[in-house]
């Protein structure tokens, strides 16, 4: 089983078969080799944010209307957690629909994946009534927000963003530590999305 789909039904076995349904091992392949078409511009927006030659996340964009964009599938890998990347990542999808000449941008996201929802609420989403019913069997889990573009947080926020530089290794007491590891800047790109390169984990 794919780690991304491994790591939604962990955590929320209650909902693991509606999450099977939806994502299914074997079609894994199929569907993130769909994404390209799906977040093609000049109707949406593949990113993809790269630590030298591995893909660390990934950010997805689709028009819904001549107003609104939907934010999907943003991921980050669980080696790049905690730095802030998958905001953004956020920060640059909207951007670019801005650009579009969107006003709008929603998402959609579920209680046992916590950590998108903090960084969306600091971002200006608010908690707003289903707009889409695309798959009722999981009607019962997601949770909706959206943004005004013109007002939100973020407009004009960089594309590369910092992460963490390596940790210290283990030195002799009373030594001081050695000097960090420069830090490398994920590097986001539009690219076509394979799925040796689709990442694993949700973050915050």
């Amino acid at each position: 089983m794919p780690a991304h789909i491994e790591d939604m039904v962990t955590r929320d076995p209650e909902n693991a078969d509606a999450v099977l349904q939806k994502y299914h091992p074997d079609k894994a392949d199929a569907l993130v080799a769909g994404y390209a078409q799906i977040h093609a511009r000049p109707d949406g927006e593949l990113l993809i944010a790269w630590t030298g030659d591995t893909a660390v996340g990934c950010g997805m964009m689709r028009t819904q209307s001549a107003e609104a964009v939907a934010l999907q599938r943003i991921f980050v890998s669980k080696s790049a957690c905690g730095p802030g990347l998958s905001k953004a990542i956020t920060l640059a999808l909207m951007d670019q629909a801005r650009k579009d000449g969107k006003t709008l941008a929603r998402l959609d996201t579920g209680p046992s994946l916590y950590e998108a929802i903090s960084p969306c609420k600091s971002l200006g989403f608010v908690e707003v009534a289903p707009y889409h019913d695309d798959t009722p069997y999981l009607a019962h889990l997601p949770q909706f927000y959206e943004c005004q573009l013109r007002s939100c947080v973020g407009r004009g926020s960089p594309r590369r963003p910092l992460i963490p530089a390596t940790p210290q290794s283990a030195h002799s007491a009373g030594s001081p530590p050695p000097a960090p590891a420069p830090a490398r800047r994920p590097v986001l790109r539009r690219r076509p999305l394979s799925a040796h390169d689709h990442v694993p984990a949700f973050a915050g």
